[in-house]
């Protein structure tokens, strides 16, 4: 009797160490990323659109990112300028 039931405890195991990882896989962590750039400059998207597939080649499959519009900021060529980008950034004053 208990061979009989040694391989139904076998699938089980496996079907529910099956569930598990898809349910892990399904629930990637989401990340907001930022981007601040020195200022404007004709080549900005371009560099923003490299940036961005980038990223998320080397993140697919463990991370959801995304890129709000509303984090891409602009500076002015200055380091305060910059400064100050990073700092609204950071605190959440976008």
């Amino acid at each position: 009797m208990k061979n009989r039931c040694r391989p139904c405890s076998v699938y089980q195991v496996f079907i529910f160490l099956l569930l598990l990882s898809q349910t892990a896989l399904s629930q990637q962590r989401t990340v907001t990323i930022g981007l601040v750039i020195d200022g404007p400059w004709e080549h900005n998207e371009e560099i923003r659109k490299m940036t961005e597939e980038e990223i998320l080649a080397l993140s697919e499959g463990e991370f959801d990112v995304r890129f709000p519009e509303v984090k891409q900021i602009t500076s002015d060529w200055t380091l305060n300028g910059v400064r100050t980008a990073l700092d609204r950034l950071q605190n959440g004053n976008w």
